[in-house]
């Protein structure tokens, strides 16, 4: 319908792209990832991608919405603050697959539709992921 938006409009530029990258995930605290970062030429020169707050929360959301077992989420496993938008590794490259997949393989008009198949595609991976923490927090508990 005309003047409708969609929960993915703000992910969008790089729409019939080819899908050819490599991923480096830096898997350490920010403060040692931006030190590194810092101290590495090479890595300074790669492209970087960022994902912007409202992709994470609506993505988080559409993933954890999934878990059907006990609604358990990684926060539990964490202690101190976590704002909605943290992602740990494994979440963080979950999401930026789906995005860069469906970025790369979707029109403009069917972008949300690329994204539900992305989540989709990464659906039984996630919920062995959530099963872990499911786990993982019977056996020690929530901080």
């Amino acid at each position: 319908t005309t003047g409708s938006t969609s929960k993915f409009d703000h992910c969008t530029g790089l729409q019939n792209q080819k899908l050819d990258f490599n991923l480096i995930i830096l898997d350490m605290t920010w403060g040692h990832s931006q030190k590194l970062i810092a101290l590495s030429s090479r890595l300074q020169s790669l492209p970087r991608f960022s994902l912007d707050h409202q992709t994470i929360k609506t993505l988080k959301n559409c993933l954890y919405s999934m878990n059907t077992i006990t609604g358990a989420c990684y926060t539990a496993l964490r202690s101190g603050q976590r704002k909605p938008t943290d992602l740990n590794s494994f979440e963080a490259t979950i999401i930026t697959l789906i995005i860069l997949e469906s970025q790369c393989s979707a029109t403009s008009s069917d972008l949300q539709a690329s994204l539900e198949k992305g989540i989709h595609k990464y659906a039984p991976l996630w919920l062995d992921y959530e099963r872990w923490l499911n786990h993982t927090l019977a056996v020690f508990g929530s901080h």
